[in-house]
């Protein structure tokens, strides 16, 4: 008789009010249901197309003022090139700086090309001369 009870107070026994699987109906309309709901969605992203970008002007302010531009070299700002509010392009001037470490690269700049030019014109005088002192042996 105990064996009894637990069998009929067992959890796992399937009962004829509450059968452990779900009618044959249930599951093959859910299955077809899922295939539908699938197919409509693949055939949704394949027909709409979305716009990958959309076109709006704004104007852009920062939260917490205006963002702090940092030259790469200690300079002082010269002239300034904009104005607030003023639409920039990328890579276009918005301030002239003066710095004495620029300023002394600059004059190097300079002499070495100024020399690199006597150089130039020094070996083209070498070449004239010793063109000429060959010409003066053959004859």
């Amino acid at each position: 008789m105990g064996s009894q009870l637990t069998q009929r107070g067992s959890l796992d026994a399937e009962s004829e009010m509450s059968p452990q699987e779900p009618p044959p109906w249930i599951v093959r309309s859910t299955a077809w249901l899922l295939i539908a709901a699938f197919l409509f969605a693949l055939l949704i992203a394949v027909v709409m197309r979305l716009p990958e970008s959309v076109r709006c002007p704004f104007v852009l302010i920062p939260a917490t003022g205006a963002d702090p531009i940092q030259a790469p070299r200690q300079a002082m700002i010269n002239r300034v090139a904009v104005s607030e509010g003023q639409t920039v392009k990328s890579g276009e001037e918005l301030f002239v700086l003066r710095s004495d470490e620029i300023r002394g690269w600059d004059t190097q700049f300079r002499t070495l090309t100024e020399d690199l030019r006597n150089k130039e014109e020094s070996l083209i005088q070498s070449d004239t001369a010793y063109a000429a002192q060959l010409n003066i042996k053959k004859a």
